[in-house]
């Protein structure tokens, strides 16, 4: 779960980096619902995002547990004959 949280960290704020570079460059942003947010609005915005993307994560971490249980079993192929 730490290693599954520190990567979904890691890509979050790598798109999120991406999204503010291409606002520099260009001054347009990339999704023009951004251009009605004030500055605090827009971190605002990005931190709930990010909680909303945890709470997901914790979610369907929970529901595979629920379905597989907490371990997996692995099934070997065996052929005919031996």
């Amino acid at each position: 779960k730490k290693k599954g949280l520190i990567l979904l960290g890691f890509v979050s704020v790598a798109y999120l980096s991406w999204v503010l570079w291409i606002y520099s460059v260009t001054g347009e942003w990339v999704y023009p619902l951004f251009t009605f947010f004030s500055p605090v609005g827009l971190a605002a915005f990005f931190c709930s995002s990010l909680v909303l993307i945890v709470w997901i994560y914790n979610t369907g971490e929970f529901l595979n547990r629920m379905i597989w249980g907490d371990t997996v079993v692995i099934l070997e192929y065996k052929r005919k004959g031996k």
